[in-house]
């Protein structure tokens, strides 16, 4: 199956990657690739449901239309990003269970509702 598909998302990765001016080997040509194929493909792969959670009966000429110029509106707000920049990452497991405790504190008890909150 993957290797029906692969000469499509080779296509979409040079067609995005051209876009975006990086490389289609690039992670974010990847991504966003990937993303916009399945923003249309779940009309293809889960007609049934896509209907019933549209309130739809059928994917006539109408809806067709509709789901063409919505994707073409958010699509091209996707591509029209000017300048593309690097997610952050969240921080590690590690860094994110170590607390800061303000200097004179340490040693202190803090009470437990603080703990949830975050305050000191």
């Amino acid at each position: 199956m993957f290797n029906a598909i692969r000469p499509l998302f080779e296509a979409i990765f040079g067609l995005i990657a051209r876009l975006l001016d990086l490389p289609r080997t690039h992670h974010e040509v990847r991504l966003l690739s990937t993303m916009i194929l399945g923003q249309v493909s779940v009309f293809r792969t889960n007609q049934a449901g896509a209907l019933r959670l549209l309130e739809w009966r059928e994917f006539g000429p109408a809806e067709m239309q509709q789901i063409r110029a919505v994707a073409r509106k958010y699509i091209v707000k996707l591509l029209s990003d000017a300048e593309p920049t690097e997610p952050q990452r969240a921080p590690s497991r590690t860094a994110r269970s170590r607390k800061r405790v303000p200097k004179g504190r340490r040693g202190a008890s803090v009470p437990a509702d603080n703990r949830v909150t975050g305050k000191t």
